[in-house]
């Protein structure tokens, strides 16, 4: 499982590399650790569900 959350944390890192304001480690670390224990991946989560996440929010927050 330590192998899936760091390919998630990398593959995040990547698709938000972008973001203005940056996304920092911390964050990206838990959104990684949070999709890999709801059994998602950044192709099969919601915009919403990374927004949660990003926000710190429960993954499933405003279902």
């Amino acid at each position: 499982m330590e192998t899936r959350i760091e390919t998630t944390i990398a593959e995040l890192t990547d698709f938000l590399a972008p973001a203005e304001p940056p996304v920092d480690e911390e964050t990206i670390e838990y959104m990684a650790e949070q999709l890999v224990e709801h059994g998602l991946t950044l192709e099969t989560c919601s915009v919403d569900q990374l927004n949660n996440l990003m926000c710190g929010e429960d993954i499933n927050a405003w279902r």
